[in-house]
């Protein structure tokens, strides 16, 4: 339960309150294509994140309708962990970010940060009308775990 009410909040944040907010975001799935040992603890098989592990996620671009200044992410692993991710200022491609969530556990992800490296956005100038959306990327601290390193790639198509 408590779960649920945290996936529906974090949703909210990252999607936006209310239709009057106006925000524009495109979902899709992102395979890891490289990962540390550190992603792959060993405790539970579900837990572990590895290379070919499939991520659903979201991206809501920075500075369009009114999404705001900042990039926000946000990666579900396994229909359990949720993990925000904001790119202050929506900076590509490389730069720190701030991030939220759930562990797989139920514990809650606050304050915490990492690294983002090597991203890129296709196409670079993305808009409303924009149809296909692939990005790539590395980031640090993955789902807060000290030590995972991930990269990805991810395709998005516009949200309805």
């Amino acid at each position: 339960m408590t779960r649920s009410l945290l996936g529906a909040a974090l949703a909210a944040l990252v999607c936006g309150a209310t239709p009057a907010s106006a925000v524009v975001l495109w979902q899709g799935d992102a395979n890891v294509t490289a990962a540390t040992a550190a992603c792959a603890p060993g405790v539970a098989e579900r837990r572990d994140i590895g290379v070919g592990t499939l991520l659903r996620t979201l991206y809501r671009p920075a500075n369009l309708s009114n999404n705001g200044a900042d990039a926000r992410f946000s990666f579900v692993h396994d229909g359990q962990a949720i993990y925000a991710v904001f790119l202050p200022g929506g900076a590509i491609p490389n730069g720190n970010y701030a991030s939220f969530g759930v562990r797989h556990n139920g514990v809650l992800i606050t304050n915490a940060s990492g690294a983002y490296r090597a991203f890129t956005v296709s196409p670079a100038a993305v808009t409303a009308s924009t149809t296909f959306v692939e990005v790539t990327g590395r980031l640090t601290n993955f789902l807060d775990i000290a030590g995972c390193t991930i990269s990805f790639r991810a395709a998005y198509a516009p949200k309805p």
